[in-house]
């Protein structure tokens, strides 16, 4: 195998792209960088802070950790507006609790967004919240649902994140020209919650350090361009 400092430097990076690497048996292998960053999202290892992801899962019967399911699980896959209860894992894919920051996110009003379309969201108001009968790793939230579009697929990672008023109280970031580091003047005069999506919106996982409680930077591991949703 040649040295890692003779191959070409790649400057058009893709999800399609590979690396190398080695699994839990110890074989060689290919990954995708949409299958890492797939990875990443789904088991809340590189996250926002404030938002928690969860894998939709049809049937209350197929769900578990990581996972949540609506109305109860009955198999049906409802549109956002139609959604009555939510039904949420309060642990990680891996199996620790995520209890306390779920239990912030819902306290009252909060946004579910598929994680790879932000065109697909809703804003919902917790109305009350207690353990699943079935299921006590399981939080059943009753809700009410506002602005939203699109349906639940199957399979599809969600984030839940707490909804912050409008107004003066959020901001859209716009980063035209494609950079390693996005600088942000917010002046929101407090450490908002950052979302962030590459220009085809689809999300993407970065560093964010607030420098200021009206200024932060986003550092990504490589040039983008796309938007910031600061909130």
């Amino acid at each position: 195998m040649a040295r890692l400092t003779t191959y070409q430097t790649d400057t058009n990076v893709t999800g399609a792209d590979k690396v190398i690497g080695t699994d839990t048996d110890g074989a060689t292998k290919n990954y995708t960088l949409d299958s890492v960053g797939e990875y990443f999202t789904q088991n809340n290892v590189v996250t926002v802070a404030g938002q928690l992801s969860f894998v939709f899962e049809a049937s209350a019967s197929d769900a578990g950790n990581g996972q949540f399911f609506v109305n109860d699980g009955t198999g049906g896959i409802p549109e956002l507006a139609d959604i009555t209860k939510l039904n949420v894992s309060t642990k990680y894919a891996d199996g620790p609790l995520l209890e306390q920051m779920l239990n912030e996110i819902i306290a009252d009003k909060f946004i579910i967004v598929e994680a790879r379309n932000q065109n697909v969201k809703a804003v919902l108001t917790t109305q009350s919240y207690g353990v699943n009968a079935s299921d006590n790793t399981y939080k059943d939230i009753t809700v009410t649902v506002s602005e939203a579009s699109g349906g639940l697929e199957d399979g599809k990672v969600y984030l839940l994140s707490k909804y912050s008023a409008t107004g003066d109280k959020h901001h859209t970031h716009i980063q035209s020209g494609a950079s390693s580091t996005w600088t942000v003047a917010h002046n929101l005069n407090k450490k908002p919650s950052v979302a962030i999506v590459d220009s085809s919106d689809n999300v993407i996982q970065g560093q964010v350090d607030h420098t200021s409680l009206n200024n932060l930077t986003i550092t990504l591991s490589a040039p983008t361009s796309g938007k910031a949703y600061i909130n």
